[in-house]
């Protein structure tokens, strides 16, 4: 799936002039966050052996990671939507016109809204420390 959005980002993006350049971005780094996120947690399974304790900090990111892919897969479809609708759209006629004009508000939307966050979440899960698991169990 990440090779199927890298190259759906490569179609376009600052360079080509696109109407959607920004959200074409903003994709592409919600890409890289997610892959980071990936590499860390990976990172803190492999250093499982030299250090057991390490593997939970993939049960504490694992949901962030789950949250992170869902947002970026709605964003890569949601964009996908808006160029079909955007080039839809001059040839629309009634109530098509406001179908397509949604369709590339909601993309827009959520681009600029929801997919910076992946790169708060991405932070969280890289600088994972085990302080929760050091909390006696009798403090729950």
């Amino acid at each position: 799936m990440a090779g199927e959005i890298s190259a759906f980002v490569a179609k376009s993006g600052p360079d080509t002039g696109d109407e959607f350049a920004r959200e074409f971005t903003t994709l592409g780094a919600a890409l890289a966050d997610v892959q980071a996120m990936v590499a860390a947690l990976v990172g803190y399974t492999m250093g499982s052996p030299a250090d057991p304790r390490s593997v939970y900090k993939v049960g504490e990111h694992a949901v962030t990671l789950l949250m992170s892919v869902g947002d970026l897969l709605i964003g890569y479809l949601l964009l996908r939507q808006a160029l079909v609708a955007a080039a839809a759209l001059p040839s629309a006629s009634g109530t098509d016109i406001e179908f397509y004009i949604g369709k590339v508000a909601v993309a827009r939307w959520f681009t600029r809204t929801v997919l910076p966050e992946l790169t708060t979440r991405r932070a969280v899960v890289e600088s994972a420390d085990l302080s929760l698991m050091d909390v006696p169990e009798a403090a729950f």
